[in-house]
């Protein structure tokens, strides 16, 4: 004790604040006190430094400077939900606006064909060691039909060949019930199921996200950033959230039946219905009409928005 006041050495100092979070705000105090003392005091050669603390004053130094940092971060976290938003909102404008959606359901059906691919041919090994059960079942689950690639003695011998074939019989598939159903119900079962589909997923995100903010703060104990850690995760959640999207919406289009003359007309007739989505203080109200254009459209060819410096329509367009 020196003046009713205690003398920390800066390492017990350091370990004393170190649970408490004050970390930063407590190297530049001892930084600036253990400079002011040095100059006033003339330490003996080899002698350890201590530090004299005004107790109350450092504490409520401490106190003050967390209190910014956690401000900080707490908008930080903010900024990195406000850009998912952005590109959620923005793809259901587009949802809205268009007339047809039979590209961006066949681009699915494209990538997704390539992934069922990649996932179950081994492309080092001959089309006599390919598992064509395990291929032909996952085109099932995924297509609702059995493509028998092998039928008729053409089955292709190398993965390209077998995408192309692929490609051209899921899409041959999907023509096929756009001539049952009619053009123009084809036209709302698409609108209707992307709709429904991405604010279903963007509900569960908003949610999965909420409750990775309210414990990345223990991060910290395993010398990770926590900031760096969200904006990592967040984004890997966002990204399989848009992968799962892309596989219930073509499943869901492969699977729907309309079996009544009633169904038809009753689709038809059908909008999408007016939602708010809301997240953090923000509310969004999207009708059944057309959304007038905020700035220039982002073309299917363009960066996505996202900033992951891919196509929109490989990204985040799907």
């Amino acid at each position: 004790m020196l003046d009713g006041h205690p003398v920390f050495h800066p390492d017990a100092a350091h370990e004393a604040l170190e649970p408490v979070g004050a970390e930063d705000s407590q190297q530049v105090v001892f930084q600036r006190q253990v400079k002011a003392r040095r100059a006033r005091v003339a330490l003996a050669s080899g002698t350890a430094a201590q530090l004299v603390v005004d107790a109350p004053r450092f504490m409520a130094l401490g106190a003050q400077d967390m209190q910014t940092a956690g401000g900080q971060h707490l908008l930080e976290y903010d900024d990195v939900m406000n850009k998912q938003r952005e590109v959620i909102y923005h793809r259901r404008r587009e949802l809205l606006g268009s007339e047809s959606l039979k590209d961006d359901v066949i681009d699915m059906c494209g990538e997704l064909v390539e992934t069922i691919v990649a996932a179950h041919v081994d492309s080092d090994a001959g089309p006599d060691e390919w598992n064509w059960k395990a291929l032909e079942e996952a085109f099932y689950r995924q297509f609702k039909y059995r493509p028998e690639f092998r039928d008729n003695g053409a089955a292709p011998d190398n993965p390209d060949a077998l995408i192309e074939m692929a490609h051209e019989r899921v899409r041959q598939v999907y023509e096929e019930r756009e001539v049952s159903f009619t053009p123009p119900v084809m036209r709302q079962i698409e609108k209707i199921v992307l709709l429904q589909t991405l604010d279903s997923l963007w509900k569960d995100h908003l949610l999965a996200m909420d409750h990775l903010k309210e414990g990345i703060g223990l991060r910290g104990y395993a010398q990770q950033n926590p900031l760096v850690e969200y904006q990592k995760e967040g984004f890997a959640m966002f990204e399989l959230m848009m992968g799962v999207m892309q596989q219930d919406v073509v499943e869901k289009i492969f699977s729907v039946q309309v079996t009544r003359q009633q169904e038809v007309e009753q689709i038809e007739q059908r909008r999408p219905q007016q939602m708010v989505m809301s997240h953090g203080g923000q509310r969004e109200e999207v009708g059944a009409t057309p959304v007038k254009r905020e700035g220039d459209k982002v073309g299917r060819n363009d960066p996505c928005p996202c900033g992951s410096g891919k196509k929109y329509k490989r990204c985040h367009g799907k």
